[in-house]
């Protein structure tokens, strides 16, 4: 004897009726908002020559400047510091170039009459062409200022 606990298997289903529409063409828009930013064609980079502290901007962000147009004015206090110690390693130089002149053309005086010794004269030769060097190292360094 056989059961089973299933019931009767029948093969006529009926077909399953859904509700249906019918669409139309219609226009539609459609707002979408995506993230996106713009970069321009041509983008340069900038960087200063010297270092200091920004005081204004001439510029607009993202407006067109024109070529040698001054961007950024920089505190211009530490740079004139530097100018005016540069002006004053010139001018103690030019004094100490002087005096060694002096002191120069005098012993070649004095060992024309051989009153100095060669040496005394050589060294002060030596002495003077070291503050000459040394005047066109204050120059060198107040140009470069």
């Amino acid at each position: 004897m056989l059961t089973s606990c299933g019931g009767s298997k029948t093969n006529s289903q009926a077909p399953v009726k859904y509700e249906t529409q019918i669409l139309k063409p219609e226009s539609r828009i459609y707002n979408e908002y995506i993230p996106a930013s713009l970069h321009g064609i041509n983008e340069v980079d900038v960087y200063p020559q010297v270092s200091g502290i920004i005081r204004e901007m001439k510029f607009t962000d993202g407006f067109k400047v024109e070529r040698g147009q001054t961007l950024f004015v920089i505190d211009q206090t530490e740079h004139q510091l530097k100018v005016q110690n540069a002006r004053a390693n010139l001018a103690a130089a030019q004094a100490e170039m002087e005096n060694t002149k002096l002191t120069y053309e005098s012993t070649q005086n004095l060992a024309a009459k051989k009153i100095v010794s060669d040496y005394v004269l050589s060294a002060s030769r030596d002495a003077y062409q070291v503050a000459l060097a040394g005047v066109q190292q204050a120059q060198a360094q107040g140009t470069a200022t």
